[in-house]
C-alpha cells in the first residue's frame, strides 16, 4: 500500500483469492484465511461474521472500484494504518463541544498531508452521515497538531472518493431550519463506532452509517 508496485501485487492477490473462494456457497473470514496479513482485521466481531456468497461478490467489486477510482493520494508514498483509535473533545463550529471516540479506517502520514478514510458500504443517501464522520475525525486530529495538513475523506464502494464536510457545509446545516443542533447530530456516529460498549453515555440508534 506505499508504492504502486505493492499496490498492484496485493491487488492481484485479493482478486485471485476472491476467485479461489467463489465456488463455495458461503465462507466467512475464519474458513479461508485472508490474503492479507491477519493484523489487517482487528475487531473480532468482524473477523467472526460469516459472509454469504453476494457479500462476498459486493466486497469483489468494491476492490475494482477502489483500484480504478481516481484518489487525490495516488503518486505519494504513504504508510496506512487501519483502525486507528482516536478520541478526544472537539466544539463544532463554536457552539457544540462533542467527545469523540472511535477508530480510523484508514489513516496516512504523507510527506505534506495526512489522510483520513472512512471506508463505506452503505445505501447511497447514508453517505452524509458518512462525510460527516470522517470530518469530525479530520477535525480532532487538527485540534490536537496547529501545524497539522489533513484531508478527510469517504470512500464509497461504488461512488468512489467523496470529500468530507467542510467547515461551510456544517455552518450550513446546522443554520438549516430552526433547530439547535445539526441535522447529522455527531453523538449518532460516535456512538455506533466506539469501542466501548458499556459508556452511560452512550446513543443507541438504530440508523446505520
Amino acid at each position: 500500500m506505499t508504492s504502486k508496485s505493492n499496490r498492484d501485487s496485493v491487488f492481484e492477490e485479493i482478486i485471485d483469492w476472491f476467485y479461489d473462494i467463489s465456488e463455495y456457497q458461503k465462507r466467512s473470514l475464519n474458513q479461508s484465511p485472508p490474503p492479507w496479513d491477519g493484523e489487517w482485521i482487528k475487531n473480532e466481531r468482524v473477523l467472526k461474521y460469516k459472509l454469504e456468497s453476494n457479500s462476498w461478490e459486493k466486497l469483489h467489486s468494491a476492490v475494482y472500484h477502489w483500484y480504478n477510482s481516481d484518489k487525490p493520494w495516488d503518486g505519494q508514498e504513504l504508510n496506512w494504518i487501519r483502525e486507528e483509535p482516536i478520541g478526544g473533545e472537539i466544539n463544532l463550529t463554536g457552539k457544540f463541544p462533542i467527545e469523540l471516540s472511535g477508530r480510523i479506517d484508514l489513516f496516512a502520514n504523507g510527506e505534506n498531508k495526512d489522510y483520513v478514510v472512512e471506508l463505506k458500504h452503505t445505501k447511497e443517501d447514508q453517505l452524509e452521515k458518512a462525510k460527516a464522520q470522517a470530518s469530525l475525525y479530520v477535525k480532532l486530529l487538527e485540534s490536537e497538531n496547529d501545524n497539522a495538513n489533513i484531508h478527510g475523506f469517504v470512500y464509497h464502494s461504488h461512488k468512489g472518493v467523496i470529500e468530507a464536510f467542510t467547515d461551510e457545509d456544517w455552518h450550513r446545516i446546522i443554520s438549516e431550519g430552526d433547530r439547535d443542533e445539526p441535522r447529522f447530530y455527531p453523538n449518532i456516529f460516535v456512538c455506533e463506532k466506539c469501542p466501548n460498549l458499556n459508556c452511560s453515555k452512550r446513543i443507541n440508534d438504530s440508523r446505520k452509517i
